[in-house]
């Protein structure tokens, strides 16, 4: 297939103009981890007192990490109280639909400490709840343990939060199995006082809208939950938040990850009872995807095999809206399964699932085995990279070898997919996909050495896009990227362009070596330089962006008025 690439009009090489958006200085300096998270209209960030020079959280000291709130549609940020710890690792926060949810310690509030929780003591860690729609700060009535809102943890939905009390520190036997040393689900809502106690030793939490699934650690609760005759397993439980009713699904769970209501989770064979074998190919060692969708109640046992790497974080797995994606091991699949038919079974490749129609489909195309990027889900579309050497040597982008991974895109609703023809850049992350359009950074060298931007190179990361209503591709002209984030907010594409390959000072600082703020408007085709400087991850809501300008990268400024140029200050842009 013949894919045209429609560079606009070339200009001669200029920095791009300064956008009609202006960005906003907050004055507040970010952590070391400078983005907590967006969701909605909400943003969350920690302002840690010794970079900001200020008392933020009232205790007399300047040892704090402290959450501030930025709300997008009055452009306002509010302290919230909540003192976390400011350094490289900080307690957990999560930013849900109306509540953020960080867990702080009480040795954080005056010189001796402040009792939070009511027990007595003031030694504990302490869940506390930010209530967007009241401005409400609440300290929960319990305790949690150091690991508390690991990776399993998501976004709270609606007036709820669950969370594991640590029964140590609380000196109290929870999930009565007659120890204190477990971390027991507790269930909270608005308005209700105290936490209430679910009474199951709980390993992670994933929360839906009226739903949540969590994992049960048997050894921990002194049950078999999947009837496999030992107690060594996390078993994958039901919550239904409507009714309190709790479901044990009989099914040991090494990951779980849902959008709304929609869940999916990986089963462990051999973790099952003897001769489980859920994917039907005579053996018991797979990790194999079941659905779960959470108004109906409804379990489904997907049958594939998924790949876990050591961190599963990693895993290659996305769901959204009503779409799960993954990437499948022919390897795991049985005797003589070649699922992109390129006579071997060596690779991963893409599978979907779709919740409304119950259809899972194998799409016959393989990405890399170890995939840095994972498959992006907006609407009935799923964009993901082909990797040409998994797929039989293919050469899908036309440059001569099949070394490349290649942008391609699914239409669930047409079961139409569509290569784009172009080689995706080594630069992390650089694959969005929004209901209009897909961007993307393409990597000149990879495809053929082509001076896709016109900027007269032929080796740099550049910026691709491609619209679904008329199949149009775009390479953004004389912009060259940076290493670094790359995201969509509404209808704009946003990055870090390179000075060095124009030569150009985008951000006025007298120097050509910054990655510098810039986005794309898909609506006009107008490219615009914020004029900031930064490396750190780009966090946004739908209308508003979060950005971490670099003191040292803008001519040494004092941005945040502390009297020195060391920090990272957190810059507002609202589209």
């Amino acid at each position: 297939m013949r894919h045209l690439i429609l560079l606009a009009a070339l200009t001669p090489i200029v920095a791009p103009a300064l956008p009609a958006q202006s960005v906003s200085n907050s004055g507040l300096a970010f952590s070391h981890t400078p983005i907590v998270g967006a969701n909605g209209d909400f943003s969350a960030f920690v302002a840690p007192e010794a970079a900001q020079s200020v008392d933020l959280s009232g205790d007399g000291d300047l040892l704090d990490g402290v959450l501030f709130v930025h709300r997008s549609s009055t452009a306002t940020n509010v302290n919230s109280g909540i003192a976390v710890f400011p350094g490289p690792s900080p307690q957990r926060i999560v930013v849900g639909d109306r509540l953020i949810v960080g867990v702080t310690r009480e040795g954080y509030y005056g010189p001796g400490g402040t009792d939070l929780n009511g027990d007595g003591d003031a030694t504990d860690r302490v869940p506390a709840v930010y209530d967007t729609l009241t401005g409400r700060t609440i300290f929960l009535r319990s305790s949690v343990s150091a690991s508390a809102f690991g990776p399993s943890w998501s976004p709270t939905a609606g007036p709820r939060v669950l969370f594991g009390a640590y029964e140590f520190t609380l000196g109290v036997d929870l999930n009565g199995d007659g120890d204190v040393i477990d971390e027991v689900l507790q269930r909270w809502d608005v308005g209700s006082g105290s936490p209430r106690n679910l009474g199951l030793a709980v390993a992670g939490i994933t929360v839906g809208r009226g739903s949540a699934l969590f994992t049960v650690r048997e050894f921990e609760q002194g049950a078999d939950f999947n009837a496999d005759g030992d107690q060594s397993d996390q078993v994958v439980h039901a919550i239904d938040f409507a009714t309190g009713t709790i479901s044990n699904l009989g099914i040991a769970s090494v990951l779980i990850r849902n959008d709304g209501d929609l869940f999916a989770f990986v089963g462990d064979e051999a973790s099952g009872a003897p001769g489980t074998d859920w994917n039907g190919d005579s053996d018991s060692d797979d990790r194999v995807l079941f659905a779960y969708i959470g108004p109906s109640g409804t379990l489904r046992n997907l049958a594939s095999p998924v790949d876990i790497p050591s961190s599963s974080a990693g895993a290659y797995l996305t769901v959204q809206d009503y779409l799960i994606a993954w990437g499948a091991r022919e390897s795991h699949a049985g005797t003589g399964v070649d699922w992109n038919l390129d006579g071997d079974r060596l690779d991963l490749v893409v599978h979907t699932h779709n919740a409304r129609s119950g259809i899972t489909r194998n799409l016959g195309l393989a990405t890399a085995i170890f995939p840095s990027t994972q498959p992006q889900i907006s609407g009935d579309r799923i964009a993901f990279l082909v990797n040409e050497s998994s797929q039989g040597g293919a050469d899908r982008n036309g440059d001569g070898d099949a070394a490349d991974e290649v942008v391609t895109i699914f239409d669930s609703r047409t079961t139409t997919v569509t290569n784009i023809g172009l080689a995706r850049s080594a630069l992390a992350y650089g694959l969005r996909i929004e209901p209009d359009f897909a961007a993307f950074i393409v990597d000149e060298l990879a495809q053929g050495q082509q001076d896709l931007n016109g900027d007269g190179q032929v080796t740099q990361a550049v910026v691709g896009t491609y619209r679904f209503a008329n199949g149009a591709t775009v390479v953004l002209p004389n912009i060259a990227v940076s290493n670094g984030p790359f995201s969509i907010v509404g209808t704009h594409v946003v990055f870090l362009a390179d000075e060095a390959p124009l030569g150009l000072d985008f951000n006025g600082d007298g120097d050509t070596f910054d990655p510098v703020l810039t986005s794309w408007n898909s609506l006009n085709g107008v490219i615009a330089n914020h004029g900031v400087a930064g490396n750190g991850t780009i966090v946004h809501t739908r209308t508003t962006l979060i950005f971490p300008v670099a003191e040292g990268l803008q001519g040494n400024s004092d941005l945040n008025g502390d009297l020195d140029m060391w920090d990272n200050v957190a810059h507002l842009l609202r589209f």
